[in-house]
């Protein structure tokens, strides 16, 4: 008798892995899982830090404008000032007063910083009454370490008296927080030539 053939045979269903069915196992789960968790943190760090970079910017550039805006002011004022009062305080407020004009009736103006850290200025022609409001210049100012208004003598190289300016201006965005110092000597040019005295603004004024 000749040989029986057997058929061929594969394996059964059973011995038969069907491939890209298989899943993931527990170990590639935490490690895709803690991969991720990475890559966020490294993310959400940089976005804060870009974040804050912003905010500290933006501060600065307030702080600043405020300063430019006080200092372009009081320049303007104190420059046809032709006399300039003993800085005093009112309570926890500091102010000092100027007298002078461009032209027209004589007039005052007082400057005070307030204990809330506001520095104020109103102006009036001298012999009327001072106006009720008081108009901020910059908000959050701290005086300096010997007060904020300083009247210096005329002396050296100029015959006029000059103010003083010592201030801290802070400005705050979020989180971050900046600051501007004012320390600068503005020349009251007028005062070399006597003018309208400044009595009569001081007891009109704080008095």
């Amino acid at each position: 008798m000749g040989r029986r053939l057997m058929p061929l045979t594969g394996p059964g269903p059973a011995a038969r892995r069907t491939g890209g069915d298989d899943g993931l196992t527990l170990i590639e789960l935490i490690t895709a899982m803690s991969v991720t968790a990475v890559f966020l943190a490294i993310s959400t760090t940089a976005f804060l830090q870009l974040y804050s970079s912003a905010n500290s910017t933006q501060a600065v550039s307030s702080a600043q404008s405020q300063v430019n805006t006080a200092f372009q002011r009081l320049d303007a004022d104190v420059r046809y000032a032709t006399e300039i009062s003993t800085p005093g305080k009112v309570g926890s407020d500091w102010y000092v007063e100027y007298a002078g004009g461009v032209s027209g009736a004589p007039t005052c103006t007082e400057l005070r910083l307030t204990a809330g850290g506001q520095l104020q200025r109103r102006t009036w022609p001298q012999g009327s009454s001072p106006p009720q409001t008081f108009p901020a210049l910059a908000t959050g100012a701290q005086a300096g370490a010997g007060g904020p208004f300083t009247v210096l003598a005329p002396g050296g190289s100029t015959n006029a008296q000059r103010l003083e300016l010592s201030l801290t201006v802070p400005a705050s965005t979020g989180r971050s927080v900046a600051s501007r110092q004012i320390d600068v000597a503005f020349t009251a040019v007028n005062s070399a030539s006597g003018g309208p005295k400044v009595t009569t603004c001081v007891s009109q004024g704080r008095g």
